[in-house]
């Protein structure tokens, strides 16, 4: 069973110990907390926000170049997360559910952009096919590599990010994004070549 941990306290002091001294209240399950938030209930509101924006905030920044385009697509996961709820039917965790929605929200903000005519990827310098690169097998800092994701362009890291990390299928990605099959996985291929080529430079950066 899932329990939450409530600080209730908004200012929060450091105890010597360095530990934050906080007001707690138990929230027992997902249903407690789901239809606390239905009910418009603030504090079940903060329950849910402060439990699992760290996981969303994750997903949203390795899909955007800034961290200000995290924090947009964030919020606009948690308003549509918001509004919502009374649909979510407890088939799943509400954890899961929340990530599903969040990914759902930043291939709609994504859809938009393509829509409205924002470049998505190289093909303006692009000269034929970019080299794949092969790389040793190295273990290489995940803030490394995260910092080469939210590098690619748009569309790049747009595919990249739902094929590689999320696991959809390439017809769904197709599908979701509005694009031809053989466009996504071009688009794959070539982010995948691209962050090969930025992990040999950093393993020769870094003389590995």
């Amino acid at each position: 069973m899932q329990k939450y941990i409530f600080s209730g306290n908004k200012k929060m002091e450091n105890t010597s110990s360095g530990r934050v001294k906080t007001t707690e209240h138990l929230v027992n399950n997902d249903q407690e907390l789901v239809e606390g938030c239905i009910a418009g209930n603030p504090k079940y509101q903060r329950i849910l926000y402060e439990e699992f924006a760290g996981d969303l905030y994750f997903i949203c920044k390795r899909y955007s170049h800034s961290d200000a385009d995290a924090e947009d697509l964030l919020q606009d996961a948690f308003i549509k997360i918001f509004l919502n709820l009374k649909g979510f039917r407890f088939e799943s965790s509400l954890r899961h559910w929340m990530k599903r929605l969040a990914t759902n929200t930043i291939i709609t903000n994504f859809r938009t952009k393509k829509k409205e005519g924002v470049k998505l990827d190289y093909e303006e310098c692009e000269q034929g096919v970019l080299p794949v690169v092969e790389v040793q097998d190295v273990e290489i800092p995940m803030e490394v590599l995260m910092r080469m994701v939210r590098e690619l362009p748009p569309g790049y890291r747009m595919i990249f990010n739902m094929r590689e990390i999320d696991g959809y299928e390439l017809s769904e990605i197709a599908e979701e994004l509005n694009m031809n099959p053989a466009t996504v996985r071009s688009q794959l291929f070539k982010a995948k070549a691209v962050l090969k080529k930025q992990i040999e430079n950093w393993l020769k950066s870094e003389k590995v």
